[in-house]
């Protein structure tokens, strides 16, 4: 069996805005309220992320990573002995 880990990882809320010019322009962005913009930590829950770099062509990109786990399972017979 093989299992895909997906994680978060971090795009800066402050760089978006950066970008955008604004917390308003970003939101307006997105479509969303700048309260909504306002309420995200430092880091651009994941979702959004993927909206941010769409709006932006692909200047801001998503950070995620992946972990890729084999078990026994998964293994040619040959392999796991």
């Amino acid at each position: 069996m093989v299992l895909c880990k997906l994680f978060e990882a971090y795009m800066n809320k402050q760089t978006a805005i950066d970008f955008f010019g604004s917390a308003s322009a970003l939101a307006k962005a997105l479509g969303v309220s700048k309260s909504a913009v306002s309420q995200w930590g430092e880091q651009v829950p994941m979702r959004r992320q993927f909206e941010i770099e769409h709006v932006s062509g692909g200047v801001l990109r998503a950070g995620y990573c992946g972990e890729l786990v084999l078990t026994d399972d998964s293994l040619p017979a040959a392999a796991s002995r």
